[in-house]
């Protein structure tokens, strides 16, 4: 297996870089990591260290999980959706997008917005489908909406046995398990206790799928091994791989480089949603934290950024050139099978970050906040039946006043976020990445643009936790379709409770928020579109 190829530039942040780098040895912190040395992080009930083993763990499982994987295969389901959030849907993407072939019937569902769950239905076999639902806790929200959604289309199919469509992934003694076993899913692999969601990815939530896609396991557990022989316990910092990129992350953090500029070759822009969790929940606390922004336009440039360049060779080169003020790494990989020892380079550099940072990368204490809210919300449509009320859909000159006034208080070192609960369909994300574009030529600072509520499991720890330089964009609208849960209850509301529910954590937390409704989506989206340039 090829080795990543990494070229460092730290700048005026050189002196900090090699300091820590002689933290690292001398306070054994390498070593103590691969040994799950709880007492490197801050006192939690969330030091979840598991991860670190992958590689002996995936050898070890295999033999079990490819059983399972044949089992399922022999069904001769035509097509397998996972219906999962945030840790369990994001790796799977990445896999998929990167080393699954092009047409294998695999689905990543992990949007509760009605029209995209009609699209999907509309384009499967559902009595011939294969659901995982994926949950560490079994009690995700989406994924449980959704579950008993595919449930009831089957009974309404009239289909015998329902629950045959089903498999679970989900750590042992879950509400979700103890429903498998009750209802008869599908036999299914156990998630780990000791792996949190965003470190998941070479647990069974993102092996057994990969399977399930016939992807080379083997392979992408040699590139694992490989990034063990380079980033081990007895590595020391200046040679070791993980300690590189983990004290690249940490001196940016803390020197106020703090928005990262994540440039990616073509074949690899699914890895920029991963890296987006990894890197904000993680580190995005406490009043720190790194701002993942993935570039699409490469000859953007901000001040007080850093930046890292990660080339598959092959894909057409990437716009990089060596700005001196500007801390930077370029990763190379030779292979697209090294993609799983770039992701295990990450998640040990993170680990490693958070030691320097003096905070847990483990836990995320602020998206709590989010889901009290909306549960408030929910339980209040259960109970009335009437959803929170939104503001009114305005445009012309009114809106784009509204806009101006939001935007004028934003400073070089700040950023801005679209949070969009629109469908994600080609249309919407290309006028969304115009209406990013516009604003960010007008303010000079990062626009970067999430989907709710996938962002609500990823960047939503960073934009409460995090420094408080964000300026958040809602934009919801109206919608074309909708489905009903057993409880009555329409998707489309609960779906905007979740944009209200942020926006009062958000509040909350003292960030600025600003709410644009639109009605007509084409039209409105049209004119936000022409007057977002603000010119």
């Amino acid at each position: 297996m090829s080795s990543l190829i990494s070229k460092y530039h730290m700048g005026d942040l050189a002196h900090h870089y090699q300091k820590t780098l002689t933290q690292f040895d001398s306070d054994e912190t390498i070593f103590r990591l691969w040994a799950k040395d709880a007492s490197l992080f801050a006192p939690s009930s969330e030091i979840l260290l598991d991860w670190i083993s992958a590689s002996h763990d995936i050898a070890e499982q295999l033999p079990r999980w490819a059983a399972i994987s044949q089992r399922i295969q022999q069904k001769g389901f035509s097509a397998v959706v996972l219906l999962g959030m945030g840790g369990s849907s994001l790796a799977p993407l990445v896999f998929k997008t990167i080393l699954a072939e092009q047409d294998v019937p695999f689905f990543v569902l992990d949007t509760i917005h009605p029209e995209a769950v009609m699209r999907l239905t509309s384009s499967i076999d559902v009595k011939n489908t294969l659901f995982i639902v994926a949950s560490k806790s079994g009690t995700t929200l989406e994924s449980n909406l959704l579950y008993r959604h595919f449930l009831q289309v089957l009974a309404d199919l009239g289909v015998p046995d329902s629950y045959g469509n089903f498999m679970a992934i989900t750590d042992p003694t879950t509400p979700l398990e103890q429903e498998s076993v009750e209802c008869g899913f599908l036999q299914g692999p156990f998630g780990m206790p000791g792996i949190g969601g965003r470190f998941s990815a070479f647990s069974a939530f993102g092996i057994m799928p990969a399977l399930l896609m016939g992807i080379d396991v083997e392979r992408l557990r040699a590139s694992l091994e490989h990034m063990v022989e380079n980033s081990g316990p007895s590595i020391a910092a200046k040679d070791n791989e993980a300690a590189l990129l983990g004290a690249f992350l940490a001196v940016s953090a803390l020197n106020k480089k703090d928005r990262l500029m994540i440039h990616l070759s073509s074949s690899l822009s699914s890895l920029g949603l991963w890296l987006e969790q990894l890197i904000a929940e993680s580190l995005g606390k406490q009043g720190l934290g790194l701002v993942p922004i993935i570039v699409d336009d490469h000859a953007q440039s901000f001040k007080n950024t850093s930046a890292i360049f990660i080339q598959l060779d092959g894909d057409d080169e990437l716009s990089y050139q060596q700005n001196h003020a500007t801390p930077s790494v370029y990763i190379s990989l030779a292979d697209k099978h090294d993609i799983g020892g770039l992701m295990y380079q990450f998640k040990i550099a993170v680990a490693l970050a958070g030691t320097a940072m003096g905070i847990n990368p483990f836990d995320q204490p602020d998206v709590e906040k989010s889901k009290k809210h909306t549960k408030a919300m929910i339980d209040d449509l259960i109970n009335t039946h009437q959803p929170a009320p939104l503001p009114p859909s305005l445009l012309g000159q009114t809106r784009a006043e509204d806009l101006n006034n939001f935007l004028s208080s934003v400073n070089d070192d700040d950023y801005i976020a679209i949070l969009s609960y629109l469908d994600d369909n080609e249309h919407n994300a290309t006028i969304i990445k115009t209406i990013a574009h516009n604003i960010s030529k007008k303010t000079s600072v990062p626009v970067i643009r999430q989907i709710g509520p996938r962002y609500l499991h990823s960047t939503g720890q960073l934009f409460k936790g995090g420094q408080n330089h964000g300026h958040f964009i809602f934009i919801t609208g109206s919608y074309a379709c909708d489905v009903r849960n057993d409880q009555n209850l329409k998707f489309s509301d609960i779906h905007v409770s979740q944009a209200h529910g942020d926006a009062h954590a958000l509040k909350e937390n003292g960030r600025r928020v600003h709410h644009i409704h639109v009605h007509n989506i084409k039209q409105d989206l049209k004119e936000l579109c022409l007057f977002s340039d603000l010119s």
